[in-house]
C-alpha cells in the first residue's frame, strides 16, 4: 500500500512539473515577458524612497495601444495613452498588465523614448508587485523602428522578427542616465561629424549644450522633496544620422516637473516678463531668449545654442528645434517660426527634439523632416 502511495505521489509531482513547463511554453508563444530583474546591467535608476507604492489586489488589465503614436497630428491621443499606461501600472489594482501592441501601425522615435521611460519607471516601482507582459506589433515598420532605436534592448527583452527593408538612417540606441556624462555627449557629436563638419568653436558649443541638458535635469528637473514615483535625476537620449541626406539630430527626455514649472518657480519673481505667460509662451521665451544662470559654468547654453546652430547653417538648408513640456509645445525653424501652441493633455517632463539637415532637397517647407518617414538602419550604440 505504501509503495502504491509513493508511486502516486511521484506521478502527481511529475504531472505538476509538466504542467508548469507547458504553461511557460504557452506564455512564451503568446507574449513577451518584460523581465523586471533585467532592466539594466550597466545603469541602475534611483527610485524615490519617500513614495508609498499602491498594493495591487487581483485580476489582469489589458492596455491596447492606439493605431498611431506620434507627437504630430496625434499628440493628444498619444499623451493620453502614456498617462493611462502609467496610472494603470503604478496605481491600478490588477496584478498583471498586458501591453497589447498588435494594432500599433506607426510610432515615432520620440514616442518610443517616452514609452521606454514610462516602462522603466513602472518596472522599478512594481518589480515585486505586478507582472508586465507585452505582445509584439504586427506591423514590420513598427517592429523595425522599436528594434533599431533600442526599445527592446533597453528593456532587455527579445526583439521581434521583421521584414522591413533597411534605409540610410542609423539610430543611436536609447541611452538612460542620471548624471552629467560628457563622454556620452562627445560620442554623439563624433557620430554627427561623420555627416556634418563642425568648426572647433561650434563643436565645443554643441557639446556644452548637450551637457547642459544633463545638468538641467540634475539641478532642476526633479523635486528633491517630492513623494511621487520618480526615477531621480533620470534622463533618456537617442541620436541619429542619415548619410544619404546629410541629416543629424537627437532626442532628449526627462520625467521632471517641466521647463515651464521650473521657470515659474525659480525665475518668475526675478524676471517680471515671465509673469502671466502660459506654458507654450514660457517655452518660446526659453528658446529665443534663454535664461542666464550665473552659477552655471555654461550660462544657459542649452536651447539658445541649439537655436543658433539652426540659424548658422548655410542658406537653403533646414533644421528645427522642438520643445514639449507640460501644456506647452514650441517649434523653432529659421525660415518659419511657429507660434507657441497649447496641448490639451500635459506631458510630464520635457521632450527636446533637435535636427539639422544640410541637403536642401530633403527639407520640407517648414524646415522639418518627420523622424518616422523613413525606415531605419543599423543601430549605433553611443
Amino acid at each position: 500500500m505504501r509503495h502504491l502511495l509513493t508511486k502516486r505521489k511521484k506521478r502527481l509531482l511529475r504531472e505538476q512539473v509538466l504542467q508548469r513547463i507547458r504553461e511557460k511554453r504557452r506564455i512564451a508563444r503568446l507574449d513577451v515577458i518584460y523581465n523586471p530583474n533585467k532592466v539594466s546591467t550597466e545603469h541602475r535608476p534611483l527610485v524615490n524612497r519617500k513614495y508609498s507604492p499602491h498594493e495591487p489586489t487581483r485580476g489582469r488589465a489589458v492596455l491596447k495601444f492606439p493605431k498611431k503614436m506620434n507627437f504630430r497630428g496625434d499628440i493628444d491621443e498619444t499623451i493620453y495613452f502614456l498617462d493611462k499606461l502609467k496610472k494603470e501600472i503604478l496605481y491600478g489594482d490588477s496584478t498583471e498588465v498586458l501591453l497589447d501592441q498588435k494594432a500599433l501601425d506607426s510610432i515615432t522615435p520620440e514616442t518610443a523614448i517616452i514609452l521606454v521611460s514610462e516602462l522603466q519607471r513602472c518596472i522599478q516601482y512594481k518589480s515585486m508587485k505586478k507582472r508586465l507582459r507585452g505582445t509584439h506589433p504586427d506591423s514590420p515598420a513598427v517592429a523595425r523602428i522599436l528594434t533599431d532605436i533600442g526599445f527592446y534592448s533597453c528593456l532587455n527583452i527579445k526583439s521581434p522578427p521583421h521584414a522591413e527593408e533597411k534605409s540610410s538612417r542609423a539610430f543611436f540606441r536609447i541611452m538612460p542616465g542620471n548624471r552629467t556624462d560628457a563622454r556620452i555627449a562627445n560620442r554623439l557629436v563624433s557620430h554627427f561629424e561623420k555627416v556634418v563638419s563642425f568648426e572647433p568653436i561650434a563643436r565645443k558649443r554643441l557639446l556644452a549644450a548637450l551637457i547642459e541638458c544633463m545638468d538641467n535635469v540634475h539641478n532642476h528637473a526633479y523635486r528633491k522633496d517630492g513623494i511621487s514615483p520618480d526615477l531621480i535625476g533620470e534622463w533618456w537620449m537617442a541620436g541619429f544620422v542619415d548619410e544619404s541626406v546629410g541629416q543629424v539630430g537627437f532626442i532628449f527626455y526627462d520625467q521632471g516637473v517641466g521647463v515651464p514649472t521650473t521657470l515659474k518657480e525659480k525665475w518668475a519673481v526675478k524676471i517680471k516678463t515671465l509673469v502671466g505667460m502660459n506654458d507654450a509662451e514660457l517655452l518660446q521665451h526659453a528658446v529665443l531668449e534663454g535664461i542666464t544662470r550665473r552659477k552655471s559654468e555654461r550660462h544657459g547654453n542649452g536651447f539658445p545654442s541649439f537655436k543658433e546652430f539652426i540659424n548658422e547653417i548655410p542658406a537653403g538648408t533646414g533644421g528645427f528645434l522642438r520643445v514639449i513640456s507640460n501644456k506647452g509645445d514650441y517649434s523653432y525653424c529659421r525660415n518659419a517660426r511657429s507660434n507657441p501652441t497649447t496641448v490639451e493633455i500635459p506631458l510630464n517632463g520635457t521632450l527636446l527634439i533637435w535636427s539639422i539637415h544640410p541637403n536642401k532637397e530633403t527639407v520640407d517647407k517648414d524646415g522639418r523632416i518627420d523622424l518616422s518617414s523613413e525606415g531605419l538602419q543599423t543601430r549605433l550604440a553611443i
